[in-house]
């Protein structure tokens, strides 16, 4: 059973849990990661994944693809974009709102992700290096020599790049052109793409040889563990960890898609996006009701596991709120039409 559009499990298991992982990263009050950072390298294969599925299933212009994506991503992007933007302005800059607004007008657009600062919603450099990097991608797709030749070429110079500089794939510094962590999501979407192609082209051999896949998926999740709480960075070797990773969610009988069958999952992972655009917020408020408090590490683990318990009401929140633009917009199209 190859992975469709339709999400497996196993798959919103894995964004789920690595989406934990982000939202505690970035809480610094309790943070028990040594390098929680590399898990959005993750979603970046996996978006890559997915972007050649979408391609071949569908084949569309490369604009319609984007179009699509920022139909997904702009009604609950906005909605946080506007109360982070509306509570600086208010609390922060005391009413003057002017000159933050300057400064997000990239943030607005979502085309931060090519070099600006992101000062209102910070972790949402990602979604615009997704959108940026992916509609490159899906560009180089419509061009098939250069997806067999170039793009592969590309993502192996890129990583050797960003890995000559720091073993640390985690940067967000400018050389020259080069936006470093656009050149990692190019990578990361590019690696997934790969191996997407990879699936398709020899779905029955992995399905064929599901026990190898099991022998080296274990490894690969033990490598993704000890890059993420060992006292070494090892970057380069969790990416290839999440690779033998994403090829298992592809092979029916493989140890991931046994273990996380349940369709709990699939509920959890549905509120990915919306955690990570909703946690920056709430670490703020939650920062500034502990800040003067001296918490012990039963205390901080307390307070962490309520801030979670928070960023998943918030994320269950926005997601209706999002569904419900969506449905005022689809009806008022409708009555355009009739």
């Amino acid at each position: 059973m190859s992975v469709q559009s339709k999400r497996l499990p196993s798959i919103e298991a894995f964004r789920f849990l690595f989406m934990l992982v982000i939202i505690l990263w970035h809480f610094s009050r309790f943070n028990p990661f040594t390098y929680g950072y590399i898990v959005v390298d993750f979603f970046f294969i996996l978006s890559g994944f997915f972007l050649y599925k979408s391609f071949i299933k569908n084949n569309q212009p490369f604009y319609l693809y984007t179009m699509s994506k920022l139909k997904r991503f702009a009604p609950g992007y906005l909605i946080m974009f506007f109360v982070i933007f509306g509570t600086k302005a208010l609390l922060v800059y005391e009413g003057n709102s002017s000159s933050i607004f300057r400064s997000a007008i990239p943030e607005l657009f979502m085309v931060q992700g090519i070099g600006f600062n992101t000062v209102i919603n910070t972790p949402t450099w990602y979604i615009s290096v997704l959108l940026i990097a992916g509609t490159v991608i899906y560009l180089l797709l419509s061009c098939h020599g250069l997806v067999r030749f170039v793009l592969p070429f590309l993502v192996i110079l890129l990583y050797s790049f960003l890995f000559h500089r720091n073993s640390s794939i985690e940067t967000f510094e400018r050389i020259g052109f080069l936006y470093l962590p656009l050149a990692r999501g190019f990578a990361g979407i590019g690696l997934g793409v790969i191996m997407s192609k990879l699936c398709s082209k020899y779905e029955d051999i992995f399905e064929q040889n599901y026990t190898l896949m099991n022998i080296l998926t274990i490894p690969a999740i033990i490598v993704i563990s000890l890059g993420l709480f060992g006292s070494k960075c090892l970057d380069k070797y969790v990416i290839s960890a999440f690779c033998v990773l994403v090829l298992s969610f592809n092979v029916t009988k493989s140890i991931v898609n046994v273990l996380f069958s349940n369709s709990l999952w699939n509920k959890l992972g549905g509120l990915t996006y919306e955690m990570l655009l909703t946690h920056a917020f709430v670490i703020n408020v939650v920062a500034k009701l502990i800040r003067e408090w001296e918490l012990s590490s039963f205390a901080s683990f307390v307070v962490a596991s309520i801030y979670v318990a928070i960023v998943l009401g918030a994320s269950f929140l926005l997601k209706k709120i999002t569904a419900g633009v969506e449905l005022i917009f689809t009806k008022d199209r409708l009555n355009i039409k009739s």
